[in-house]
This record gives structure tokens, sequence and C-alpha cells, in this order.
């Protein structure tokens, strides 16, 4: 959510996906709570994200939390047909700031191929480009990732645990159950509670490794979770933000 100086003559509907990021970002949260107009309506991704925004006028709101595009689920069905071209696939933000250099770092040497599709940091090219296990995609289209994920044999979700990542819906995570792929996970809050309520059996990295623990992992009784009812549609429908956009008449 952006700023603007004063409230445009239209209804106005703000929508917070997540919490502002490093630097500074209960600073740049700070901000938003006291600078931003009064819109008709919000938006917030969960109720941890309302509760840290912490806005105090009487706003009516929705959640609309993450969900998943049709594409993934088309094309669950066809993994396993014949061989994997990668052992491991990770696709979001590749970034420092994300630490996925910590992840990167566990492959150096492991023999074990790793899919990066995102588009990278300078930085993290210039450290593992020489890698040849280590393979940046870059940046694909929504409708070329789940083409590319399907020829992978397991999924990678990483996210540091600190605020506010580990208490936000992790879309990467989400789209892998979509996929049907088992899923190696950084040990966060957010990806516990997933696990938790979906009866979900997730390979979580213990923190401070210094090689991908290849044994366990291999050995491991994976289940991914049905994800169904987190098609966008669906989501989008569960939200109410059907009733906003019938009370602003549009």
């Amino acid at each position: 959510m952006g700023f603007y100086p004063r409230l445009p003559d239209r209804p106005i509907v703000h929508e917070f996906a997540s919490l502002s990021t490093a630097p500074f970002a209960e600073a740049k949260d700070f901000l938003k709570r006291i600078l931003l107009p009064i819109p008709c309506y919000r938006v917030f991704l969960n109720e941890f994200v309302h509760a840290q925004l912490r806005f105090g006028c009487d706003v009516p709101f929705v959640y609309r939390d993450m969900g998943v595009s049709d594409l993934f689920f088309s094309r669950q069905s066809r993994r396993g047909m014949g061989h994997f071209d990668y052992d491991f696939v990770y696709f979001g933000s590749v970034t420092r700031i994300r630490r996925i250099d910590v992840l990167l770092r566990l492959f150096v040497g492991s023999g074990k191929t790793l899919l990066l599709i995102g588009e990278p940091d300078a930085s993290i090219v210039a450290e593992f480009s020489s890698q040849k296990n280590i393979i940046f995609a870059g940046r694909l289209t929504n409708s070329q990732i789940p083409e590319v994920a399907e020829r992978c044999r397991f999924a990678v979700n990483f996210m540091p645990d600190c605020y506010p990542f580990n208490e936000q819906t992790s879309t990467k995570l989400i789209e892998y159950c979509a996929l049907g792929m088992p899923i190696v996970s950084s040990d966060y809050r957010w990806a516990r509670a997933f696990a938790a309520k979906r009866n979900a059996k997730i390979f979580f990295l213990k923190s401070g490794l210094a090689r991908l623990p290849l044994v366990e992992i291999e050995r491991f009784s994976f289940e991914t979770p049905d994800v169904s009812d987190l098609r966008w549609n669906e989501v989008i429908k569960r939200s109410g933000i059907g009733k906003i956009l019938n009370d602003l008449n549009i």
C-alpha cells in the first residue's frame, strides 16, 4: 500500500497483502498508520497483518489471504511422468533479505541440482554462479512456472525465521502443494502451523546446517496436503470482497 496525498473523488479500498520489510520495517508501517488517508474499506492478508498495523479508526475490513492459480493444479497429474531434470526447485524471492544465500550454501558440494526461479540479486549470482549444480532460471511467467516445476523432484520453501516473514503466508509453499510436490522447508512458525492444520508431512531443515541432509530427505515420508480450497476463486469468494463491491456499488 503506497502513499498519496489525498483521497480521490471515488470509493477507495486499501489492501495490505503484507507488512513492510527491512530496512526500517516498523517505521514504514508506523508511517502508513499516521499518513495514509482513511479509505472506505481495508483488506488485510490475515489477522496478524491487521493486528501489527494497528489502525485506530473504525473502518470496515475483510481478510483476503493468498491463493493459488488454477494453472498449478492443472499440472499435478503430470508429476512422475518420465524422469526429473532437477533434484530441487525454489521459486520466489532470490534475495539476501530473504537469506537465500544461506540455502544456496547448503547445496555447495552436495552433488544435487537446485533450480532457482525468480529474479536474483546480482551479488547472489556473483557468489554462486560458479556452482554448476545451482541453476538460475531467472523470472518466469505464472504459466511457465508449473511446467518447469513438474520436472523437479523436491520443492524448497525457504523463509527466515524472523519478523515479519515467519508470520505471513508463504505463497510458494501453497503453490508447491497445488503441484503435489514433496516439500523441504526452513523451520518457522507459519510453516509449522500450516503443516499441523493441514496434516502435512513437510521436511523441516534444522537451523545451523552446513550441508543438506540428503539421506534424511530421501528416507522421509512426505505427505502433501490438498489445498484445493485455496484456489483464487474460493479465496476471493470467502473473503467478503464481493460485499465490499456491492456496498460501494462497483
